[in-house]
């Protein structure tokens, strides 16, 4: 028997996107949400794909610590070491900090925990990021 669960999960940060045409090149925040979504096989033992709780700690550990209340930027943002000087805390990406590219960060992490207790590899992973109230990406693995 296959199921999918999602844990939902809210961010607040800020960021900017260098080169940007428009005005998300001004650094701004927002109220950001994340869905994490888990498909795979029910445990016969358990009755569960996976604990809730497996996905509340994950999104403690790994989202809301490097990104809650925290500024997105690329590593080449020259504004990086003013703000980490002023005592800010800064996730940096290769890549412009874009929903798509926090989108597949997210689900990287995820796969990651997910691969651990699933050795078989017989589940897929996805993460739908909410930038705002009506604009979201989602990725799948």
């Amino acid at each position: 028997m296959q199921a999918r669960i999602t844990k939902v999960s809210h961010i607040e940060y800020a960021h900017r996107i260098l080169n940007h045409p428009g005005k998300c090149k001004r650094l701004h925040g927002h109220s950001g949400k994340v869905e994490l979504t888990l498909s795979g096989q029910v445990q016969e033992e358990t009755g569960m794909v996976l604990d809730f709780e497996v996905l509340s700690t994950f999104f403690k550990a790994k989202v809301e610590k490097f990104f809650d209340h925290f500024t997105l930027l690329q590593e080449e943002d020259h504004i990086k070491k003013v703000l980490e000087m002023a005592g800010q805390k800064i996730f940096a990406f290769k890549q412009p900090p874009t929903a798509e590219v926090i989108s597949y960060h997210i689900l990287g992490l995820f796969i990651n925990e997910i691969e651990e207790r699933f050795p078989a590899g017989n589940f897929s992973c996805g993460v739908k990021f909410w930038e705002t109230e009506s604009s979201y990406v989602e990725v799948r693995s």
